[in-house]
């Protein structure tokens, strides 16, 4: 169990942020199956400083997805205080600061994993914002900008100092993106560094990566983004694997669907059918991997337009797939 602030975080898996992915329904899912924490998506501290509604809309938040922590994100410490104290408004357990992120148009704004090229910076950003709520602080880091400016063992030390009470790692430098194999001794290494908790991010697709992540590293917590993405159950067996130490029949078929369908459901209940099924497109497209016929049902999957087309899409794939063991 870690404790961060006056919140428990009992278990060792968190859902990762993931921008245009872990929205509420998704954030909700997952807690669901066992996730012990979740970050929002990012939001920008500059805009939430101009009252952008959007942006606003990011931070909603809901008793079944707690402990949540809102992540910001942004280059200008004053501005960052700023936003991490309307973020505050929404009652989350933490306030994380990104850092990590590797997408041009944020990293290219000086903010996200670019923040990595300027060690005093992070510094700064982390003790603006600790002084200007009443939150626990963490952050999202990344092994480092490239290959010739590995300093995530700097970075953390100097947020720590600023005040980070737990830092999350992700094994890649941003020149890297999400391509290679993730390092997971540079985890160890800031594992090593730093008394607060540290959390290991990268190349978990399984309870057993989970396991070996925990066990090679010494983190207190992993991380887990894209294997989770149409796989929520995934929390529920690496839950299965860290307490029970044995694994969990993976999920039949007809709870894939109940999942999915559920999943999609919320989407739309919070979104409207109409942005909801076009979000839903990806998610059920990550639903297929595995299933017989998958590529044709991927293509189903970019068709969808009303939830009646998500019928039709279940019942396409039980028909494909009915000779499948399945759960009753």
């Amino acid at each position: 169990m870690i404790k961060l602030g006056n919140t428990e975080i009992r278990g060792k898996a968190i859902l990762a942020p993931m921008a245009g992915v872990t929205d509420r329904a998704f954030r909700e899912l997952c807690m669901g199956f066992g996730a012990a924490y979740c970050v929002s998506e990012m939001a920008s501290a500059k805009a939430l400083t101009m009252s952008d509604r959007k942006t606003a809309e990011l931070l909603g938040l809901s008793p079944a997805e707690q402990p949540i922590a809102i992540q910001i994100f942004g280059y200008d410490p004053a501005v960052m205080a700023e936003g991490a104290k309307i973020a505050a408004q929404y009652a989350p357990a933490a306030i994380d600061i990104n850092m990590g992120c590797p997408a041009p148009k944020i990293a290219n704004n000086h903010s996200g994993s670019a923040l990595m090229k300027d060690p005093a910076l992070c510094g700064r950003i982390v003790e603006a914002v600790a002084k200007a709520v009443d939150l626990p602080v963490t952050v999202k880091i990344r092994k480092g900008w490239d290959a010739q400016s590995v300093n995530a063992v700097e970075v953390a030390r100097i947020c720590e100092a600023a005040g980070a009470q737990m830092i999350a790692v992700h094994g890649r430098t941003r020149e890297q993106m999400y391509a290679p194999p993730a390092d997971w001794d540079i985890i160890t290494a800031v594992k090593q560094s730093v008394k607060v908790p540290v959390v290991g991010n990268g190349d978990i697709d399984s309870a057993a990566d989970a396991m070996r992540m925990l066990e090679q590293t010494g983190c207190d917590l992993v991380m887990v983004g894209r294997g989770a993405l149409g796989n929520p159950w995934i929390f529920r067996e690496i839950n299965a694997q860290y307490d029970l130490e044995r694994p969990v029949a993976p999920p039949g078929l007809y709870e894939r669907l109940s999942v999915m369908n559920r999943h999609i459901a919320k989407l739309c209940a919070y979104k409207g059918e109409h942005i909801g099924m076009r979000e839903a497109r990806k998610h059920t497209a990550w639903y297929m991997r595995g299933l017989r016929g998958a590529a044709r049902l991927r293509v189903m999957c970019g068709e969808l337009r009303t939830f009646d087309d998500m019928k039709r899409l279940t019942q396409a794939v039980i028909e494909e797939n009915e000779a499948l063991p399945t759960s009753p």
